[in-house]
Formats: C-alpha cells, sequence, structure tokens
C-alpha cells in the first residue's frame, strides 16, 4: 500500500477505535525539533491534550509487517494508558513545573516566532511545562495567558527552576566506563581530562550551560577555561582550552558526530563553544568571519 494510501486508512481505522472518546484524527505538519513532521493529530473536543501519531513511524511498521488494524489498535491503547492528567494551568504550581530546553535557533525560527525565548549565540533558550517525567509541553505565546504569566515569567520561572536542578559533572572517562563497563582499552587524554554535564533526569541537560554557577563550578573542576561541545540537547561535554589547539577541528567532530550518531530531533548545534571565566560568558569557539575566511581558503584550494 503506497503511503497515502495508508494514511488514509489508518485515520479511518483510529476514528473507528477511539470513537468511545469522540477523537477526531486531523493530518498536519507540527514542528519537532529542527524538523516538521507529518502527523496525525488525535483531538478530543473534552481535552486540551492533542496526541500525535508519527505517520512515518507507522508507515515504517506497516512496511515491516504490521497490519493498519494492529497499528490503529497499538495506538489507541497506548494513548489510553499513557495520556497525563491536564493540569490546571491557572493554579500558581504552574511556576514550579516550567524548565529552560536549550535548542537550534536557525532550525526552529518558525517556532521560535510565536514561543517565548532568550537568544544565546545561535541557540535559543526556551520554555517547556513538565506534566511528569515522559511528557512535556513547549510553551507558545498561545500559553501565556493560561499559566497568568508574560512571557518574560514564563522565562523567569523557568530559569530558577533549571538552576534548582541537580546535576551530574563526570569525566568522560566515568561516563563510557558506565556505558561499556568491561572495555579493557586504555582511556585516552580526552577521555580522561574532558567533562560531560547534564542534569540527573538526562532530559534537556544542555540547558545547565545556562545557569552561571553550573559554569563557575565546572571552571574549578576543570582548572581552566573550556569549550562547549554540544552533544545533543540532552547534555554537553567540556573540552580544556589546553587539549584544544584548533577550535574549527573542535567543530569538524561535532558535525561529524552530529551526522553519523545524534538523532535529528536531538541535535543542538554544529558549532563549539568557549566558556570566557573571567568575563562570564559563553561566546562562539569559531568566530563568523574565520568561518568565512576558512570557507574561502577551501574554495581556493578546490580552484587550484
Amino acid at each position: 500500500m503506497e503511503y497515502e494510501k495508508f494514511v488514509d486508512y489508518l485515520k479511518s481505522q483510529l476514528e473507528l477505535d477511539m470513537c468511545d472518546q469522540n477523537v477526531t484524527a486531523e493530518r498536519t505538519m507540527i514542528n519537532k525539533l529542527n524538523q516538521d513532521r507529518d502527523v496525525l493529530a488525535l483531538r478530543n473536543p473534552d481535552s486540551c491534550i492533542t496526541p500525535v501519531v508519527y505517520l512515518d513511524d507507522a508507515y515504517y511498521c506497516y512496511q515491516h509487517g504490521d497490519s493498519v488494524v494492529a497499528i490503529s489498535r497499538d495506538i489507541a491503547e497506548g494513548i489510553r494508558q499513557t495520556t497525563p492528567d491536564v493540569p490546571d494551568f491557572t493554579a500558581a504550581e504552574a511556576k514550579e513545573h516550567l524548565y529552560c530546553m536549550v535548542i537550534n535557533a536557525e532550525d526552529n525560527a518558525e517556532w521560535l516566532s510565536h514561543s517565548p525565548h532568550e537568544q544565546m549565540q545561535d541557540l535559543a533558550v526556551i520554555a517547556y511545562y513538565r506534566l511528569d517525567d515522559s511528557a512535556t509541553i513547549r510553551v507558545t505565546d498561545e500559553m501565556c495567558p493560561y499559566l497568568k504569566m508574560t512571557g518574560e515569567e514564563v522565562l523567569e520561572n523557568a530559569h530558577k527552576n533549571t538552576n534548582k536542578q541537580e546535576y551530574r559533572l563526570e569525566t568522560l572517562e566515568d561516563v563510557l566506563d558506565r556505558m561499556i563497563p568491561y572495555n579493557i582499552e586504555e582511556p585516552s587524554e580526552m577521555e580522561e581530562k574532558a567533562y560531560v554535564l547534564t542534569n540527573q533526569k538526562n532530559a534537556f541537560g544542555a540547558a545547565l550551560i545556562t545557569n552561571p554557577d553550573v559554569m563557575d563550578h565546572a571552571r574549578e573542576v576543570i582548572g581552566e577555561d573550556y569549550y562547549i561541545a554540544p552533544s545533543s540537547i540532552h547534555e554537553t561535554i567540556l573540552v580544556p582550552k589546553s587539549m584544544v589547539d584548533d577550535p574549527k577541528e573542535l567543530e569538524d567532530i561535532i558535525k561529524s558526530v552530529n551526522k553519523s550518531a545524534v538523532r535529528r530531533e536531538e541535535q543542538l548545534s554544529d558549532h563549539a563553544y568557549y566558556y570566557n571565566s573571567q568575563d562570564k560568558k559563553i561566546e562562539m569557539a569559531v568566530k563568523p568571519e574565520q568561518e568565512k575566511s576558512e570557507y574561502q581558503r577551501q574554495s581556493n584550494d578546490r580552484d587550484r
């Protein structure tokens, strides 16, 4: 069955399987971090939470042997079991559920145009509402009135809660040992001296770079200023300045890892950053004019 026919069939089947909840399935495009996704939005007139079905994922299951009926029933049952209770957005405790997330500004420009955010170099700091450990909602301008807050107040409370989060600052060696407990190879100098920074839940932990106290503590632990390699939206890798001869080479590594090992929706940036402890600022490791010069040099080399 071709993709478009599959979508029509799945839409009809889902509305049948969820008729007890008066659900209508509406096909639309939504912004998933760094990309737009083709989805079915399952709208229930009695709920302000709208689960979505990622159609490319569902079609993959169909192509690998699952029937449309089985896919639909699994989706319907999963939604019944996992959809969280709707919070009282007008309650004062709403402020306690807001946290920061750091995302790529350019790749999410359209979504940022109608959402509270702060610019941080080529990144954007946004707020999300944590429903529970597995469900979150990114805050848009439209949500602010329900929260009884302005966009500035949303971000202020998100920063307060993010700054209270417990965090982990571990050597890359320790992290890799936990992932590969029986690795007999000797750790490299990079693994011994670079540090991984994330929160205890390992969820949206890259936002810790917005906390000045965490940045200063990392400076004390590392013993010198450092470069920040954005491993993903969930964590960053802090590399001592003395270990980086050319930050452009660090960026090349970041780009390669993003391309080969990081899911598109979890990528943060292809750029490296530098923590200047004297000014207490995060800067671009490679300035735009340096990138332009490097591009021109490579072009000249190809023309020879």
